[in-house]
C-alpha cells in the first residue's frame, strides 16, 4: 500500500503530521534507539497511553483521524481508509523499524 499525497513526518516537539485531507495528531517523546508507534482503539485517542511508562525507548502515539485532537474530515473511517496507516504505508515509511502496538475494543 502506497501513501497518497503531501507528508509531513512529525518530529519530537511537533504535535501534528498531515496526511492528505487529515491533520493526525502525534505525540512524540522520549529518547532510545527503539521506536515505539501507539494506536489507540475505535473512540479512544493517544491518551490511552499515558499511565504506561515506557523508558529507554522513542514513543510516537497517534490519534487516528476523527479521534483526540486530529481533524475530523466528513468521510475515511471505513477499515481499509484507517489501514493506510499501517505496513507499507503512511506511519511504516516514517518510522520503518517502530514496533507497534495497537489497542482495540
Amino acid at each position: 500500500m502506497q501513501a497518497v499525497g503531501h507528508v509531513d513526518v512529525p518530529q519530537a516537539g511537533v504535535p501534528y503530521a498531515d496526511l492528505d485531507e487529515v491533520r493526525l495528531n502525534c505525540r512524540v517523546a522520549g529518547a532510545g534507539s527503539a521506536a515505539l508507534l501507539l494506536v489507540h482503539g475505535w473512540g479512544g485517542d493517544s491518551r490511552v497511553w499515558e499511565p504506561i511508562p515506557f523508558a529507554g525507548h522513542r514513543v510516537i502515539a497517534v490519534d487516528l483521524r476523527g479521534h483526540g485532537r486530529s481533524s475530523a474530515p466528513e468521510g475515511g473511517y471505513r477499515p481499509v481508509d484507517l489501514a493506510r496507516l499501517w505496513p507499507g504505508s503512511t506511519l511504516d515509511q516514517w518510522w520503518p523499524s517502530a514496533t507497534r502496538w495497537v489497542h482495540r475494543w
